[in-house]
């Protein structure tokens, strides 16, 4: 980890403009720790965040809430680097920790080790997804670096954060292998939710093979 006097400042994002075609419903409303989904993540990024946590989303999706500050998608239907953009636009000069509502298995343990390994003169710091072989770009750490690399993308019509990492930006990233890779599962169908609940009962031990929970990205 670099010196952290020298860094850019950590904002949080919490991306929630998907429109949740296969699950039915917004993700980011879904309840599995006594709360919607998308509070409990701005609540979990903040003590890794001194510059703020920020929701991202369609406008419709606005909680209106000053405790939820949100962002408009800058680009309707362009996916996760619309919520992105958004928020280089609002402070270009932060570095963004980034954050899909679909990850019901997030952990402040794991949070805390990409925020540890960060690695600021790359363009991102993210993990490992072992189970597509790539990087994780809906966990990850976009430094101010990057912000030209995502316009540029989308000039080209690029707009998969998991494509431009792989396709633009081999050189450019900083990989790790998560402390906990099960945390990297995520939710997209009514019955990944229902299994997801399940697998986060006090008691339930998470595997990828219990049959228990939902597939990888």
């Amino acid at each position: 980890m670099a010196d952290s006097a020298s860094e850019p400042p950590l904002c949080g994002l919490v991306l929630t403009g998907g429109r949740s075609t296969r699950m039915g419903r917004d993700k980011g409303l879904l309840k599995y720790h006594q709360q919607p989904h998308r509070r409990h993540l701005q609540r979990l990024l903040q003590p890794f965040c001194p510059g703020g946590v920020w929701l991202s989303g369609r406008a419709e999706q606005d909680p209106h809430n000053p405790d939820e500050p949100f962002l408009v998608d800058q680009w309707s239907g362009a996916g996760p680097i619309s919520g992105l953009l958004a928020a280089f636009s609002h402070e270009p000069n932060a570095a963004w920790l980034a954050v899909a509502c679909d990850f019901p298995f997030l952990s402040a343990d794991t949070l805390g080790y990409l925020v540890e390994h960060r690695q600021p003169k790359v363009c991102v710091t993210c993990f490992l997804d072992q189970a597509a072989n790539g990087p994780e770009a809906l966990l990850s750490i976009w430094e101010p670096s990057s912000h030209e690399m995502l316009l540029k993308a989308l000039a080209r019509g690029q707009t998969s954060l998991r494509r431009i990492l792989q396709d633009y930006a081999p050189s450019k990233i900083h990989l790790l292998r998560a402390p906990n890779p099960n945390e990297l599962l995520n939710v997209n169908t009514p019955a990944e939710y229902e299994a997801a609940r399940r697998a986060l009962r006090p008691g339930h031990v998470l595997t990828r093979n219990s049959g228990e929970t939902p597939a990888g990205r």
